[in-house]
This record gives structure tokens, sequence and C-alpha cells, in this order.
């Protein structure tokens, strides 16, 4: 009797194992699928509507302008729109055989209704992702047909109408701003396409780009900075509209970007939930979130935004070179000679080869300082003065004076505009002396 029972007990275990291993079967992979794909919506020529239903309906009408989307409350952006409609004309999938319960496919989420001109409607429902997690079920009612559809192809139905919205939240290309304003409530930077430098002296800064303010002198923008700047204007997009506009608070930040015609302010108010802020652009009264990490490329201080060159000047925007100190004083000259109009350099009507000169300037080319000096009220006397020549007359100079602050350091200034920064003696006394051990006696 025992023994039956043990029997029993076996046979049911083993049924119980048995209809497990059935069921998880079934749930991770179809019965039968196809190889050959399938086109899943028919006749798409004819689709005058489409009707996504999920959590937001979203609702596309064709028209002779294209297809538009219905209850925007702002401009619609049409390359989405159309990435959307080729996606679902050129839909495929593979047949496959599964019961929908055990893919999600008895109550679906998210089903997309297409229909035509006369009210034949095709309603295609998305299912669970395959167990590969790169395909989904996909059912189509009316053909009552499970495929396995791409999951690329899957993910470009919209959820909600803003994912078909323009959420750019400045009209202006990165290729038309040619000035940009930041108070970020810390300082303000003016950055600008205006050169102070010749076409010459310019060769060496590569951004193209210079900040204005707050410095007393112009100093390049690092290019990599201005990459990310510019980038970063593309990439200003309103995450979500709020419809309460007393959520933007207080506004403490502000961008401005400017044409040779036109402007448009960024005002950034509150921090919102989840590494957001509220803003708003100047003009308008409607408010939305951003993301945080989009507003990182204006937040960069602005001694971090600049190449640190004290002067940098490609050697032949060089025509004279003059450095006055009790340790060096002398002066490089250029003129032209020959047919070819090449540039020879001399100090005290002596000649300097050129290939010499150039590798001793990378030096003082490339001469850079170490800080702000900020809050530098008093300043010992100048010790130092580089003057650089630009131009054959020698009229049109930069001329930096140097000054102690004690034995270590030195402020500059650039043409008398004022103090920015400051610099290590040793940098500026090692790059001269490499200049001066080349210079013909």
């Amino acid at each position: 009797m025992k023994k039956k029972r043990y029997i029993f007990l076996l046979l049911f275990v083993i049924s119980g194992l048995a209809f497990s291993l059935f069921i998880l079967s079934n749930q991770s992979q179809p019965t039968d699928a196809k190889e050959e794909k399938e086109t899943v919506i028919d006749n798409f020529e004819e689709i005058g509507s489409i009707t996504v239903r999920a959590n937001e309906n979203v609702e596309l009408m064709q028209n002779q302008d294209g297809w538009k989307l219905k209850h925007a409350d702002r401009e619609q952006n049409d390359e989405k729109i159309a990435q959307f409609i080729e996606t679902m004309k050129n839909l495929e999938g593979k047949e496959t055989t599964i019961a929908k319960k055990t893919v999600n496919l008895d109550f679906p989420k998210v089903t997309v209704v297409f229909e035509n001109d006369n009210g034949s409607i095709q309603q295609v429902s998305i299912g669970q992702m395959s167990p590969a997690q790169n395909e989904y079920y996909v059912h189509h009612k009316e053909k009552d047909r499970i495929y396995l559809v791409d999951r690329a192809a899957v993910e470009t139905i919209p959820l909600k109408p803003g994912t078909l919205l323009d959420s750019n939240i400045i009209s202006i290309k990165p290729e038309q701003v040619n000035e940009i304003f930041i108070d970020n409530g810390t300082e303000k930077i003016e950055l600008t396409q205006d050169s102070p430098f010749s076409v010459e002296e310019a060769m060496a800064h590569i951004s193209g780009w210079y900040v204005k303010e707050p410095f007393h002198s112009m100093y390049s923008v690092k290019y990599s900075r201005m990459e990310a700047i510019l980038t970063g204007l593309k990439n200003l997009k309103k995450v979500d509209i709020v419809e309460d506009n007393s959520l933007l608070g207080e506004v403490d930040f502000r961008i401005t970007f400017r044409t040779d015609n036109h402007s448009e302010t960024l005002l950034i108010g509150n921090p919102a939930a989840n590494q957001h802020y509220y803003a708003k652009l100047e003009g308008t009264e409607e408010v939305f979130t951003i993301e945080t990490r989009e507003l990182d490329p204006f937040s960069v201080p602005s001694f971090d935004l600049i190449d640190h060159f004290v002067h940098i000047l490609p050697l032949q925007a060089v025509n004279g070179l003059k450095v006055e100190s009790s340790t060096f004083n002398w002066t490089i000259t250029s003129h032209t000679k020959g047919e070819k109009e090449t540039s020879v350099y001399t100090v005290n009507n002596k000649e300097i080869p050129t290939d010499v000169l150039r590798e001793a300037y990378k030096g003082l080319a490339g001469l850079s300082f170490d800080k702000k000096a900020e809050g530098m009220q008093e300043y010992g006397e100048r010790e130092l003065t580089i003057t650089y020549m630009t131009e054959n007359d020698n009229e049109s100079s930069d001329k930096i004076d140097f000054y102690s602050i004690d034995d270590q350091y030195f402020v500059f200034q650039k043409n008398n505009e004022g103090i920015d920064f400051i610099i290590e003696k040793a940098k500026v006394y090692q790059a001269l002396e490499g200049i001066n051990q080349i210079l013909p006696e």
C-alpha cells in the first residue's frame, strides 16, 4: 500500500513538471514561425488616418499637404512624422503561431488603427518582446495573425502627441548665430565671432569665436568648448509643457543667441524633478521643462571656456618682436627679399635662420597663463614688456606688460586694457631665453 502511494506521488510530480515545462516553452518560443517576412499593413497607400491608442491618443490625418497631427498645441516635427509613416508603410513581420495571452496580446497596451477613406480599418496591437529582445509580437486583428516584427520599427510608434511635435526651443541655427550672451547668475559671458585680429593673426584661433566679456582683453574660445556650445544649441529641447506657469519661479539663468538681425533668449528658472529645469522663451507664455544636462555647455566658467595663451600669434604674422626688461633687451625685425618675397628675420642687422627662429618661437607662442587675477587691486612695477608688430610699417602692434606681484608670479595686461590673469615668471623667462639663445651676437 505504501509502495503504491509513493508511485502515485512520483507520477504526480512528474506530471506537474511536464506541465510547467510546457507552459514555459509555450511562453518563450513560438510553436511555428515562418522564415519569410510579409507586409503587415495591406494597401497602405489607401490609408487616410492613423490613430495610436496608448495612455494618450495620437491622431494623424492625411490631406493634400501631407500627414498632419491633430490637436497639436505647437508646430509638428515633419521629419519624425515622415519617419513614422514610412516605417508603418514598410512594416514587415514573420507570421508565428502562439497564444495571444502568453505574449500580452489579450489585453494590449498599445494599438494602432489604420483607416482608409471608406471607413475600412486595420488594427495592429503590440505585445511583449521576443526572448531575444530584438522583436515584438504584433497582432493584426482583421487578419487574426501574429507576427514577429523588428524592435526598431515598432519603437518608432509615438505613444504621446508630444513625440511628434517640434521640441526645438531656439529657431536660430548654429551656423546663423554670431553672438551668444550667457548670464548664469554667477558671471556674465559674451561670446562673439567679431574678431579683433587680422586674418593672419587669427590663423591660430581655431574656433573662430572669442570671449568679449568678462575679461578686459579678448581671448579665443577653445575649439572643443565652442563645438559643445553650438551642438548644445541644437540639443535644447522641450521635454514637457507645464500648465502652471508659476513653476518657472525666479529666473537667474539667461542664454541669448543673436544673428545679424534677430535674437532669442532662453530663461531658466526653478529646478524640476528628475534632473530637469523649468524654462521658457523670452516673450512667450509657454513654460516647459528642459534636461539639466543640456544646459551643461552653457554653464562652463569663462576661464575654462578660453584658450589660455598669453598672445598666440603665428610667426608669419609677426613683422617685429621687441622685448624690454633688465634681463633681455632686443628687437627682432622682419622683411622680405627675393622674387618669392621670403621672410627674413634680423636682430642688430644680423640675419636669424628662419627655421631656427620658428622652433625657438614656439615657446613664446605657446606661453599660457595659470589663473584669474581676481580681486587684484595692487601689483608691483612693470618688469617686462613684449611688443608684437604686425604690420610692415610697424605702427600696428600689441604690447603686453608684465608686473611682478611676488617672486613667483606676474600679472599682465594687453595694450593697457586691464589685468586679467596671472602667470608664473619662470615660464615667461624660459620662453624668452629660448629665443635669446639663438640670436646672433
